[in-house]
């Protein structure tokens, strides 16, 4: 399959496979993770948890932002705001795109500090693996872009 790639509506582009984009996609999800001299952004307590999916017949390692004070003997609940992107929610070491994060974590301490909101649970559900966009993106870019282009 062949498909246009270019910058911007209307503007000549270069035809390139889809094999190409995959491994492009793929590759930069791990990029940044990989880099030995990356510095973590992350903050306040959050835990990597090992997750099984039956659904995906996989395990998925799900970011979880604990809010302040929080222990598991508690008998408090607290509201869970889910998000999708995990890698790029909490830390420039694992986010997929240009070693930027989306301070989730800095910002929703900030707003507890402050007063500005409740203390919650933000979790997120999982990094897609490069297998799964190996397989997904030709058929999302199919569906998209009936016509091949970009």
């Amino acid at each position: 399959m062949q498909m246009t790639l270019g910058i911007g509506a209307g503007k000549a582009g270069t035809r390139v496979s889809s094999g190409v984009l995959i491994v492009l996609w793929a590759s930069l999800g791990t990029a940044a993770a990989q880099e030995a001299d990356c510095k973590t952004t992350a903050t306040g307590n959050l835990e990597i948890i090992p997750f099984q999916s039956m659904v995906f017949g996989n395990t998925r390692m799900l970011r979880v932002l604990l809010p302040p004070g929080y222990r598991p003997t508690d008998s408090l609940r607290y509201p869970v705001l889910y998000l999708k992107d995990g890698q790029n929610l909490f830390d420039v070491c694992t986010s997929i795109f240009n070693r930027e994060e989306w301070e989730v974590d800095e910002t929703v301490g900030r707003l507890i500090d402050k007063a500005e909101m409740r203390r919650i649970v933000v979790s997120e559900g999982g990094r897609h693996t490069e297998a799964w966009w190996a397989k997904r993106l030709p058929e999302a870019l199919k569906f998209l872009f009936p016509r091949g282009g970009i």
